[in-house]
């Protein structure tokens, strides 16, 4: 796979910026037709008539900035008022809030420090169910919302409509119970071709370490689908090719944020300077 010329290829590629109706994040799109939200993965279609409601709308942008300031404290009351919501995709769009902040809070902790380390107290507090901020406690809460999502979904018999088939793979792939991510794979490539469904089989399989992978990537990758470059990164990763997909997930970087691309360039940051010793 000619990774270089994909990356040069970014460059270059001339986006629309449309709004995720799932935690209202902005979303480059290079296609005509939409493109993956790249906070929560949630599909954007260009023409989407659902808008979200003003108060959520809000919140979200609340949440956002305050992770990007690692105000959790202030990121969590801005959610709080948000789970109660009946609609599937705002309580999805909570769940990846969640799940952000809970590694913000984990990769937060320094145990560079000496003696007992009492500035990462509120972080490694295991009685997490005292502590809001504990990043196992916020993972647990990003869980709730996400299968309070497939929930919300399967009550108001919304499960054949194929965005909320999606929504319901994609929760089960951040669940990681891909077991059933598989039988929600199945039922969408039953349906007649969708706008997700390259997307989903990527996703499946490079989670599932399955075959075919650059099979899969090349065509989104050929569009500008820019999450396809983190799988690109993950698909690197996998095999151990850390250098190629740290500057993957770099020229992501230089062109939006991505949650799921910082984490991985930790990881492999991780495992770099692991292996060097």
């Amino acid at each position: 796979m000619d990774v270089s010329g994909y990356l040069k290829r970014l460059d270059k590629i001339k986006f629309s910026e449309e709004t995720c109706p799932s935690c209202n994040s902005a979303v480059l799109s290079a296609s005509p037709v939409g493109a993956f939200c790249h906070f929560c993965e949630i599909y954007v279609p260009v023409d989407f008539e659902r808008k979200m409601d003003p108060g959520a709308a809000a919140a979200f942008t609340a949440a956002h900035a305050a992770a990007v300031k690692n105000d959790t404290m202030s990121a969590i009351g801005a959610m709080a008022p948000l789970e109660a919501s009946a609609d599937p995709l705002v309580l999805y769009g909570v769940g990846n809030v969640y799940m952000v902040l809970s590694d913000n809070t984990y990769y937060g902790v320094n145990y560079a420090l000496g003696g007992f380390m009492y500035s990462n107290a509120d972080k490694r507090n295991d009685e997490y169910n005292k502590n809001p901020v504990n990043s196992m406690h916020l993972l647990s809460k990003a869980k709730e919302m996400m299968y309070a999502s497939i929930f919300a979904i399967n009550k108001s018999a919304k499960e054949d409509d194929w965005l909320y088939l999606y929504t319901k793979f994609i929760s089960e792939i951040k669940l990681k119970r891909l077991a059933r991510a598989h039988l929600l794979l199945n039922e969408l490539n039953k349906q007649q071709q969708t706008p997700v469904t390259p997307y989903s089989n990527l996703s499946y399989t490079i989670w599932a370490g399955g075959k075919n992978a650059e099979k899969l990537l090349r065509p989104l990758l050929d569009i500008g689908e820019i999450n396809a470059y983190y799988y690109l990164a993950k698909y690197l990763a996998d095999r151990n090719d850390l250098l190629g997909a740290q500057k993957v997930l770099a020229k992501i970087s230089s062109r939006t944020r991505m949650p799921m691309a910082d984490k991985l360039m930790l990881k492999a940051k991780e495992i770099s300077a692991a292996t060097a010793l």
